[in-house]
Formats: structure tokens, C-alpha cells, sequence
């Protein structure tokens, strides 16, 4: 449910939790409810990210790390 933001949050916690990764380089398509949840997880567990974002004239993504 894109509305419930906490059970959004627990979701990604959990997910990332299991794959133990240190970096996560994240496609953004939308939904900017779900990112957040993404991100506020992942600065829980420590997880460096590096978002993609698409640039429509070029066809290509550009990088945008999260600090």
C-alpha cells in the first residue's frame, strides 16, 4: 500500500536487512513515498546510496548520491 509510509519503511528494513549489502545503486521511476522509505532504511542500516535518474533527451541515466 503506497499510502502506508511506515509499512513501506518496515518492508525495505527488512528486504535489506536479508541482503547485506553496503552500497545500493537504486533506478528512481517514481513513487517518491517508496524512495523515501528506501533511503530512511537504508540510513538505518548503514547502506551507502546511489540513485539513477533518467534523462529523457539523452536516454541515459545520471547518478546522484544520497549523503
Amino acid at each position: 500500500n503506497p499510502l502506508n509510509v511506515y509499512g513501506l519503511e518496515a518492508e525495505a528494513k527488512q528486504k535489506l536487512g536479508k541482503l547485506g549489502c553496503k552500497v545500493l545503486n537504486l533506478y528512481v521511476t517514481g513513487l517518491t513515498v517508496a524512495l523515501v522509505a528506501v533511503i530512511n532504511a537504508c540510513r538505518e542500516l548503514d547502506i551507502m546510496v546511489q540513485l539513477y535518474h533518467y534523462d529523457r533527451e539523452t536516454g541515459s541515466y545520471y547518478s546522484q548520491e544520497v549523503k
